[in-house]
């Protein structure tokens, strides 16, 4: 319907126009629609910024998807379509007509690429996954952290970027911003922790949303297990309840950096960095990882219980006890083999 609209319009303003006769108009038009050309393959055309339609009537010639750019030009100054020009990458399969061409670039249906950013990685992994997009404009790649929080909107009052963006696969367009990207991923962030908030269990041992991403990207690095990360969750929260040290050795990798070798050693437990949970009481002054939408709701909702303590098995699941002797026993047990 919408291509035999498209005809008639091309029709009546070459016709009215008096410019030129009826019977060119017909075969204007029949070109318009039926002139096909087999695209082997997949051709690309690239629409850059300042790009005039006349520069991409060129390319679409020199690629061979446009047999006539005169006839095309002419189409398109008719329907009023050379100023809707949108930037992009515009893929080319089969059989090929110049409405179809004019209708895929004025439309806006280009290539989307993709950009990953993984959940319970810092946020130097998004920063990677950046700088290796293909056709990304890194308009972040000369600023310093703090440059990068003011030239986002923010919706969460935070002074440091880790965990700020939510771990997913986003879809972008040739020549998109960096920042732009970033900020769907913070809006889709806050999206998850509103609603993980709004739906929080009545008694939880954090002050506000921002503590409980702190709280889920621990869980995050503590267990891949939704229904541990629930108990663990609850662990967390009566610890903090009880104004007891979390004890969890993510939060001192976190706060070694480069340092930490692979090797989680007695010295660093006892070294007094902020995020250090073996020494300082309360949660880490920031979220030490990116956490999935599990475990920030996992930190919302936590397991009721009685335990206090919970380590690793080694095989991806976690024992938990309720006192400190059940505690020791699991240790020996489980890591000290």
């Amino acid at each position: 319907m919408e291509m035999r609209l498209l005809g008639a319009v091309v029709l009546g303003s070459v016709i009215v126009s008096g410019t030129i006769g009826g019977a060119f108009a017909y075969r204007l038009n029949y070109w318009f629609h039926h002139n096909t050309v087999n695209v082997d393959g997949e051709m690309v055309l690239e629409v850059s910024k300042g790009d005039s339609f006349s520069d991409v009537t060129a390319t679409l010639a020199e690629q061979g998807l446009i047999a006539d750019p005169f006839k095309f030009e002419l189409i398109a100054r008719l329907l009023r379509k050379t100023a809707k020009l949108k930037i992009g990458e515009y893929n080319f399969v089969g059989n090929v007509t110049p409405v179809q061409v004019l209708q895929k670039i004025e439309s806006g249906d280009a290539v989307r690429r993709r950009i990953s950013f993984q959940e319970g990685r810092p946020v130097a992994h998004v920063w990677k996954q950046i700088e290796k997009a293909t056709k990304v404009t890194n308009d972040i790649a000369k600023l310093s952290p703090d440059e990068v929080l003011q030239r986002l909107d923010l919706h969460i009052e935070a002074d440091h970027l880790e965990g700020l963006f939510f771990p997913d696969t986003y879809g972008y367009l040739a020549y998109d911003s960096a920042s732009s990207i970033l900020q769907r991923a913070h809006d889709k962030l806050y999206a998850v922790l509103a609603d993980a908030w709004d739906a929080r269990a009545e008694e939880l041992s954090v002050d506000n949303a921002y503590d409980l991403l702190i709280m889920a990207s621990i869980i995050e690095k503590e267990s891949a297990l939704s229904s541990d990360r629930k108990k663990i969750s609850g662990v967390l929260h009566r610890r903090l309840a009880k104004g007891m040290l979390l004890q969890v050795d993510p939060t001192v990798i976190y706060g070694l950096g480069d340092a930490f070798d692979g090797d989680l050693k007695s010295k660093d437990l006892r070294d007094d960095h902020i995020y250090n949970t073996y020494v300082h009481k309360g949660l880490p002054p920031t979220p030490i990882c990116m956490p999935s939408k599990d475990s920030i709701l996992a930190a919302s909702r936590p397991q009721e219980g009685e335990e206090m303590y919970f380590v690793g098995r080694g095989d991806g699941t976690s024992e938990f006890s309720i006192t400190l002797k059940e505690h020791n026993r699991a240790v020996r047990k489980y890591q000290m083999k």
